[in-house]
């Protein structure tokens, strides 16, 4: 599902939402908001906790299943973001070769580590 497709996601404590909309607990966007917050609650715990932050993660980082959440929706963004970015530069070069004498250009190599 699109995130457009959605719909907004209300407080908890409002009542009256609009009668067209339909969140359902399922959907991409509103499990990636959830995710998000949940990321960012752990992180201002940290910053709260201030040094002792690792000794309260000693046994796991609390935000690895979050985190999995919200890549899953990042990535593919990221990975279409850089795939036009590459083909954009690849048609480029394929008209510069002939007007500039560009003979070689070895595009940047994108992993992941």
């Amino acid at each position: 599902m699109v995130t457009v497709d959605a719909g907004l996601p209300y407080p908890h404590n409002i009542s009256d939402t609009p009668a067209n909309i339909l969140i359902l607990e399922k959907q991409v966007a509103n499990d990636f908001s959830a995710a998000l917050f949940d990321v960012q609650m752990v992180v201002s715990q940290r910053e709260r906790l201030d040094f002792v932050w690792p000794l309260w993660e000693i046994f796991e980082n609390k935000t690895t299943k979050s985190m999995k959440v919200v890549d899953a929706f990042i990535e593919p963004i990221v990975a279409d973001a850089i795939s036009k970015m590459l083909d954009e530069r690849r048609r480029f070069l394929k008209k510069a070769r002939g007007r500039y004498w560009i003979t070689s250009f070895k595009l940047p190599l994108i992993s992941r580590s």
